[in-house]
This record gives structure tokens, C-alpha cells and sequence, in this order.
């Protein structure tokens, strides 16, 4: 019944756009205006996402022709205001997102329809904020941005251990990019090490993967032989003694598991 619905309104849709091509043809309408363009998608969107109510939730991929119909028409109605102009990439990608979005929100076992709605999502708002964010900044935002996803896998479903590995060395990466402007002469590379080092740490310790205390003890290492080396760092011997005595004593608490390389 619900296919026969679907079948009954794009019947008439069909039959409605034909009329108006023919009519057209014929010289009874003249050229459309760019608001009829705009009337025209709203309509196709509106159609779209009614046939996928009738053809239930689960049919996710009726959205997409309905999200970019709707894309269009939005930015065809913002086109003409130059400051709303910058807003069209972010239209456009954002419809391509939300049907990923969708997909992810009904079966939550679709972690790759989590990650490109993330990429997609994040993606379609870097040409407004190029006008914000100068420099260092929107790098570190791009940068982030690509590991937000993975993060976010490892949040939502344990069996994705894995994304915090590539989540938490973009994300440390973009922290480094971020406070260069701030920190002295190449300060800020030992946060990129300290926060591999907290990465693989949550690896080791909230998934059980022993094999990770080997790429933290590393990680860590190379912070402390960053802050000794980094010219910008050289006459901050105190804090130097300070961060070795915290490993010290963090080593010192915990346990030594047996090293099996799951």
C-alpha cells in the first residue's frame, strides 16, 4: 500500500511537469524566474520526503534526493545576498551529511555512516569560518576536524578502540598547530608527544591492550627529550624536573601487565 502511494504522487508529479514543459513549449508560460527555480525544488524535496515516510524509516537513501532538492533551493534564495553567499558550500555539503547522519541514528552499528557525516559535516564549515579563523587556527581546525570523527567512533561504540589512535594524534596535532602563535620557539611540539602519549594511555588502559604501554612509555619519552632540547624551553629546568618526577611517580603506581599482543 505504501509503495502504491509513492507511485500515486509521482504519477502526478510527472504528469504536472509535463504539463508545464508542454505549456512552455507552446508559448503559454514564459522563461521561469529564479523563485519559480526555487518553488520548483522545494516541491521535488517536499515529494522526496514524503515518499520516504511511505517507504518507511528504513529507507534512509530517499533522503538524499530530498536533502539536496532542499540544498538547492536554499541556495539558490541566498545567492543573490553577498553575505549569505559564503553559506552556499555549507548548504550543499550539510544536505549530503544529513542522510549519513540518518543512516547512523537508525542502526547504530553504521560507524562508516558516523564518520562521513562527521568529514562531510565538518568539511561544509570551513569556507565561513576562513573568514574567523586566520592562520595557525584554521589549520588546527581542519587538522581536529579530521580526527573528531574517529574520536567520536571510539566514544559511541567500544569495539571501535581503534578510532582513538587516529582521533587523539590529529587532535594532538592540531593542538600543537594552535600554540604556535602562543608558545615560545618550538614549545609547542612536546604537547603533540604528551598528547600521543595520553592517546595510546586510554588505548592501554580503557580497551586492555597491553601492547599499547609500549607506544605511551615511548611517547613520553620523546615529550621529555623535547622539553630539554626545544630552544624555547631551555631555561625552564624546573618545570623539566617537575614533569620527570610525575612520571616517575605515575610509573611507580601502575601495574606491569602481563604483554600480550592482542
Amino acid at each position: 500500500m505504501k509503495t502504491n502511494r509513492s507511485n500515486l504522487i509521482w504519477g502526478i508529479a510527472l504528469i504536472l511537469t509535463g504539463a508545464a514543459s508542454l505549456a512552455n513549449e507552446l508559448g503559454y508560460l514564459r522563461g521561469f524566474s529564479v523563485f519559480s527555480w526555487e518553488l520548483i525544488f522545494a516541491a521535488a524535496s517536499l515529494l522526496f520526503l514524503i515518499s520516504y515516510f511511505f517507504n518507511g524509516f528504513q529507507a534512509w537513501g530517499w533522503l538524499f534526493p530530498a536533502s539536496i532538492f532542499a540544498a538547492l533551493s536554499g541556495t539558490m534564495a541566498v545567492s543573490g545576498v553577498a553575505i549569505l553567499a559564503i553559506w552556499i558550500p555549507t548548504i550543499i555539503l550539510g544536505a549530503v551529511a544529513l542522510p549519513f547522519l540518518a543512516a547512523f541514528l537508525l542502526n547504530r552499528s553504521r560507524m562508516w555512516a558516523l564518520l562521513l557525516a562527521f568529514i562531510l559535516g565538518i568539511i561544509a564549515f570551513i569556507p565561513p569560518l576562513s573568514t574567523l579563523l586566520q592562520g595557525e587556527l584554521l589549520g588546527a581546525f581542519i587538522v581536529g576536524a579530521i580526527g573528531l570523527p574517529f574520536l567520536a567512533a571510539w566514544l559511541v561504540t567500544p569495539r571501535a578502540w581503534w578510532g582513538i589512535i587516529p582521533g587523539g594524534v590529529m587532535i594532538s596535532i592540531a593542538l600543537m598547530i594552535a600554540l604556535v602563535p602562543t608558545l615560545p620557539n618550538g614549545a609547542s611540539v612536546p604537547v603533540m608527544f604528551a598528547g600521543w602519549a595520553v592517546t595510546f594511555w586510554l588505548v592501554w588502559k580503557r580497551n586492555g591492550l597491553a601492547w599499547a604501554r609500549i607506544p605511551t612509555g615511548v611517547m613520553l619519552t620523546l615529550t621529555c627529550i623535547m622539553l630539554m632540547v626545544t630552544s624555547g624551553l631551555r631555561n625552564y629546568w624546573g618545570y623539566r624536573l617537575i614533569l620527570a618526577g610525575i612520571v616517575l611517580v605515575f610509573t611507580s603506581w601502575v601495574r606491569r601487565p602481563k604483554l600480550e599482543m592482542n
